[in-house]
């Protein structure tokens, strides 16, 4: 009986020493099927949808206006954030120009740019390094899905993608807030206590903050240079709160400001940029305010500065320093003829990467607005940079303007 049992526990034994051996192997196998199959046929049906015009779709739901800051939507397939695009018609290169569908953004009918709609937008051949193995084409040699560029000595917008059609705008709102703010008539050397319930619900939504706390005292300065170069949601609740006493009161005025700009396709609904399916702009109304907001010399200021350090506060007794990550030397902000000189950016998954900035070329100034690019990719790559370098480049080279 147990010389049976041996022989049994030795057959069993040398079964799993198979098992082992060859279970490696078929993970190895499998894994190479799957390799292939992406790399061949999937790259294939990108191929096919470039190649003819998206097929129409029911209009999909609305984003959830609860769901806020930068991860509160991760985009699926075919989808951008869950906005499943309407009916689009047209050959692809019409499509590639601008053609429009209906598309439910904003909770009503808009004509919106099919080019906006990732796996619906075309190549172009313009000189864009190549996305390494993601599912996108290139939006008329840009990535991001809106663009408008403005020669601001002369006025003269020198290139336009979709620039009318409605995009979130994330933390690009806070140039409307700087500018309601600065024309509120509140002194700058005004102090503003900071209370718990400016910062309530920043940390939870995934806001970004310059740091103040609950209880420091600062002046509404050092709250715009917070707001601008930290894209700090705490300083754009305490101006907006000591500005008109309290936030809705505050967004009313933004929106007062914003119509009496002209500002046709934008409406807000917080000082923050923080998600909310109500709140959109586009990359024209955008600019219209930039250009707007840097006849002020005090905004000209914040939106070229790098770093700041703030006054003393009870919980920064050294005072805050503040950058301006984009302009502080972290990346290069050069151009063939030139380089970026201001800059505010913006992001959340729905509204993608947005930047507003301004350069100046062969002594003429110029701003330039983006948005929607990166939906994909998310924040760290900086694809709306690459934008701007890209298509400054072509104002400096003559391509453009």
């Amino acid at each position: 009986m147990k010389r049976g049992t041996t022989k049994e526990r030795g057959a069993s034994s040398g079964a799993l020493r198979v098992l082992a051996l060859v279970l490696p192997v078929v993970v190895l196998v499998l894994l190479a099927a799957a390799a292939v199959r992406f790399f061949f046929f999937e790259n294939d049906k990108l191929r096919q949808i470039a190649s003819s015009p998206p097929s129409s779709s029911a209009p999909g739901e609305k984003i959830d206006p609860a769901a806020e800051g930068p991860d509160a939507h991760e985009p699926s397939a075919g989808t951008d954030d869950g906005d499943t695009p309407g009916e689009s018609g047209g050959e692809p290169d019409d499509i590639a120009d601008g053609a429009e569908q209906n598309h439910d953004i904003t909770g009503g009918k808009y004509t919106y740019p099919a080019s906006f709609l990732p796996y619906e937008v075309y190549a172009s051949e313009e000189n864009i390094p190549p996305l390494k193995n993601v599912k996108v084409k290139l939006n008329k040699g840009i990535f991001s899905a809106c663009a408008q560029l403005v020669n601001l000595d002369t006025g003269e917008t020198v290139y336009k993608n979709n620039a009318s059609a409605p995009n979130y705008p994330a933390s690009l709102t806070k140039i409307l807030t700087a500018v309601v703010v600065l024309e509120s008539g509140i002194p700058t050397g005004e102090f503003v206590t900071i209370t718990e319930e400016m910062l309530s619900g920043l940390f939870e939504s995934g806001a970004s903050v310059a740091g103040f706390r609950a209880g420091d005292t600062v002046t509404v300065s050092d709250l715009l240079y917070g707001l601008m170069l930290s894209s700090g949601a705490d300083c754009a609740n305490a101006l907006a709160t000591a500005t008109e006493g309290s936030i809705r009161g505050f967004v009313e005025k933004m929106n007062e400001k914003a119509s009496s700009l002209g500002m046709a396709g934008s409406h807000f609904t917080n000082p923050t940029g923080l998600h909310d399916v109500d709140q959109y702009s586009t990359a024209g109304d955008l600019a219209l305010l930039l250009g707007y907001a840097l006849k002020n010399d005090f905004f000209h200021t914040l939106f070229t500065t790098a770093e700041h350090t703030t006054a003393a506060t009870a919980s920064s007794p050294e005072g805050i320093r503040l950058r301006n990550y984009l302009l502080s030397g972290a990346y290069d902000l050069s151009f063939r003829g030139g380089e970026i000189m201001g800059a505010k950016t913006g992001f959340t998954t729905p509204a993608g990467q947005c930047l507003a900035s301004m350069t100046e070329i062969h002594g003429e100034r110029y701003i330039l607005v983006t948005m929607g690019a990166g939906r994909e990719f998310g924040f760290d790559d900086h694809y709306s940079l690459t934008d701007a370098l890209h298509l400054y480049g072509l104002v400096s080279s003559g391509v453009l303007g």
